[in-house]
């Protein structure tokens, strides 16, 4: 308890404290989206955040670089191509209690990085390496000079295709989307 006196030592006011902390309160996010694959730098502006931790309830989400005062928390999210697609929750934690924010990961477009083998007939299989592809096989697109190719293995990083039947001698341009 404290006590506030006046100058002759009449008690003005008395008060008491819980040593309860201070419940947190989340202002804003500097962002609330990014892509699978980028590195974010996000400041979390609020209130009550001393001691504060930070996590998310998407386990390819990493983060790292916390800076925390108390009314602002800097983080790096290093979001994985493996990350899931849609909602992510954002979770500060004290002693004083726990409050989320919504931060959103949304697809990005694959990438192409090479093709082995780089030539052959078709029916050969190919195996086209890159990023940000579907690891069910099904969902992923791939055509030769605009002709679909049977696709049978994927991983967010490579395709296992067949080069289409009735395709052209020559150079092809090949392309991947992802449904």
């Amino acid at each position: 308890m404290t006590y506030v006196y006046d100058a002759v030592g009449n008690i003005l006011a008395i008060t008491r404290s819980t040593n309860c902390p201070e419940a947190l309160t989340i202002a804003s996010l500097s962002q609330d989206a990014a892509k699978v694959g980028d590195t974010v730098g996000l400041t979390i502006t609020g209130t009550n955040f001393f001691g504060a931790t930070v996590t998310t309830d998407n386990p390819e989400v990493q983060i790292s670089g916390i800076h925390v005062s108390e009314m602002s928390i800097e983080v790096t999210l290093g979001i994985s191509f493996l990350s899931r697609v849609g909602t992510t929750k954002i979770i500060l934690t004290t002693p004083g209690g726990a409050v989320e924010r919504t931060f959103t990961i949304t697809a990005t477009n694959p990438t192409i990085a090479g093709i082995v083998p780089a030539s052959g007939p078709p029916t050969r299989l190919v195996t086209i390496s890159g990023t940000a592809f579907s690891p069910t096989p099904s969902m992923n697109l791939v055509t030769f000079n605009g002709v679909a190719a049977p696709v049978f293995s994927s991983t967010v990083f490579s395709i296992r295709a067949a080069v289409p039947a009735g395709l052209a001698t020559g150079p092809a341009e090949v392309r991947v989307s992802v449904d």
